[in-house]
């Protein structure tokens, strides 16, 4: 509980300082960038800790590495310095700090962007697979596809597959086509997941992996944009947080549910029910999603 908490905390303060040290003009090209090393980072994660266990068979080492990482986290935050800033200057204008003043100290919109609702079910639709990955991978693979070890380098594909998307969105995201990002990132994502689940061999365990975290990395900075450019400019914290509740809802429900479905069936039960949610995802995305973000955006 305490892990989630401070991580929580230092997941929506990170980003926010990251967006708003970045200039206006690249700012959906910084949070791709920014997106995709917090993807990259989930996905190093599980690889690094299972090629730990098979070389010590410790889960002590994990741990002790896990904690180096945070203290090397925590000495690189030593060295970032944001400037502090008059009230004024941090809102577009005058007016906005007067309307902002007659808010409600505890408004829902402090704490959740309620602008970012419909996008929301989107995101959290889209990661429950992502949560049933990090989670249910090795047992999978063992499970239904029969490999006893190598499930590390699934992970090191998807890391692969998302700094290509970098490469393949760097444009479109400067160019702020995000839902032309989502679009093609929801329909890379079916095609990874179905290659993952009906098609059981070595083989394409890997390629789906490659093709899975390409999808996220197109898809997952593009919401986080999205939600970014929702949101007035006093409101970045919140845009964020809203983007990592929805992340989080998704990625905790692929894994308790997901689980769940996996004990009363199968693991490729789960991911079938996950594919089912990103079809439903993409409908909803652009049936609502799409057309509410294209009338309020704000930037």
């Amino acid at each position: 509980a305490l892990h989630g908490f401070v991580f929580g905390l230092i997941t929506i303060s990170n980003s926010t300082v990251a967006i708003d040290v970045m200039a206006p003009s690249r700012r959906n090209d910084g949070i791709g960038y920014f997106g995709v090393s917090v993807n990259l980072s989930m996905a190093l994660g599980p690889m690094i800790s299972l090629l730990i266990y098979d070389v010590c068979g410790n889960f002590l080492y994990i741990f002790v590495v896990a904690l180096i990482a945070a203290i090397l986290g925590l000495v690189a935050a030593l060295f970032i310095k944001i400037p502090k800033r008059d009230l004024v200057v941090a809102f577009e204008s005058v007016e906005e700090v007067k309307v902002d003043e007659s808010h409600k100290l505890l408004s829902l919109d402090r704490f959740f962007l309620t602008k970012a609702t419909l996008g929301s079910i989107a995101l959290a639709l889209t990661s429950f697979n992502y949560g049933q990955i990090g989670a249910y991978v090795p047992i999978y693979a063992k499970n239904e596809i029969g490999m006893t070890s190598g499930t590390g380098l699934f992970f090191i594909a998807m890391a692969a597959g998302l700094i290509l998307s970098r490469l393949l969105t760097s444009k479109m995201m400067f160019r702020g086509d995000l839902n032309k990002i989502i679009y093609i990132g929801m329909a890379i994502l079916i095609v990874g997941t179905s290659l993952f689940v009906f098609v059981q061999n070595e083989l394409s365990f890997y390629v789906s992996a490659v093709i899975i975290g390409l999808a996220y990395g197109f898809t997952s900075p593009a919401f986080q944009a999205m939600f970014i450019n929702l949101a007035n400019h006093n409101q970045r914290g919140t845009a964020n947080s809203t983007y990592y509740i929805a992340y989080d809802i998704g990625i905790g429900a692929g894994i308790l549910a997901g689980g769940a479905i996996a004990q009363e069936y199968s693991y490729s039960t789960s991911f079938v029910v996950g594919l089912v949610l990103i079809g439903l995802s993409l409908v909803f995305f652009r049936l609502a999603t799409a057309p509410y973000y294209n009338k309020n955006r704000l930037r």
